[in-house]
């Protein structure tokens, strides 16, 4: 049971709840973001601690993608970013000292940078989703052809949907594109 809470709630969270640490000294302009992009790499380790019906469970957790099918299209005027396609995440975690072996979960995008509008400030990017809720990553990489980004998530949440446990986790997430 743990296992499955465990991955239910890292792989949304990971997916979900991303924030910029603007460190990385990179200009860009719109022009260099608009275009189609394929997700060529996906990772993120993550540490943190479940309590539910007062058990607490203490995690890290490591997940990366496979098997990229997936696109990224940024639009300019209006600036609006699509999603097509599905990836794999495989993710290990460690709970209160136990591994809890690789779980893998088909993500069609990565919740929070799937659609919706997007707005560009100096090395981060902003994404506007239409559920309401907004997502910052960093650009610590570009080239050009290829751009990685990084999420960090630093979350304290009580999710209903897992029976009302409290969670507390903090990660760091790397996206790759790659320009087609």
């Amino acid at each position: 049971m743990i296992k499955k809470i465990l991955l239910v709630f890292v792989t949304t969270t990971l997916l979900l709840a991303c924030k910029s640490n603007d460190n990385v000294d990179i200009s860009l302009s719109n022009s260099d973001i608009v275009g189609t992009w394929n997700l060529i790499a996906f990772s993120s380790d993550a540490s943190g601690k479940i309590s539910s019906k007062g058990i607490d469970v203490d995690f890290t957790s490591n997940s990366v993608g496979k098997n990229f099918n997936i696109t990224y299209t940024f639009d300019e005027n209006p600036n609006l970013i699509s999603a097509k396609g599905k990836f794999t995440i495989v993710t290990t975690s460690i709970a209160n000292g136990k591994s809890t072996g690789a779980q893998e979960a088909e993500a069609t995008a990565i919740n929070g940078l799937g659609s919706g509008k997007w707005k560009l400030n100096k090395n981060s990017i902003t994404f506007n989703n239409p559920d309401g809720t907004s997502n910052v990553v960093e650009v610590i990489e570009f080239s050009g052809k290829n751009m990685k980004l990084k999420a960090s998530i630093d979350q304290d949440a009580i999710l209903p949907t897992v029976s009302g446990a409290d969670f507390d986790i903090k990660a760091d997430v790397f996206i790759t594109l790659e320009k087609q």
